[in-house]
């Protein structure tokens, strides 16, 4: 669970700071949208300050034993039902950024770590 624990924060804390420093060109690689609202630096800056909550939380506890159980599963929530919202903007909405869907693959593949996980 440490190795899982410690690339999750590490991508997501990555993330994290490039949302809240550079926005405006982290949302049209990810998205596929022009960064032409001014109210997407709100939701940039908020979403960059969580995933830097689950870098902080997934660095913590990687080498907690027990407790980092109850964090795989969170993860393992948290990277489902990101990869099933992004593909929802990638096929219902027409979303198309150009790290959209190895972002997507990303989240799946995380996902199945932390079942693996679980499952030992």
């Amino acid at each position: 669970m440490k190795s899982l624990l410690t690339i999750t924060a590490i991508f997501e804390a990555s993330t994290g700071v490039a949302l809240i420093a550079i926005p405006a060109t982290i949302v049209p690689i990810l998205l596929g949208i022009p960064f032409s609202d001014n109210n997407l630096h709100v939701i940039s800056g908020v979403t960059g300050v969580a995933l830097l909550s689950i870098a902080i939380m997934c660095w913590s506890f990687r080498s907690s034993g027990q407790q980092a159980t109850g964090i795989v599963k969170a993860i393992l929530f948290y990277n489902f039902m990101t990869s099933l919202i992004l593909m929802y903007g990638a096929l219902g909405l027409g979303l198309s950024g150009l790290g959209l869907w190895p972002v997507i693959i990303l989240h799946l593949m995380l996902a199945l770590w932390s079942i693996v996980e679980l499952r030992k």
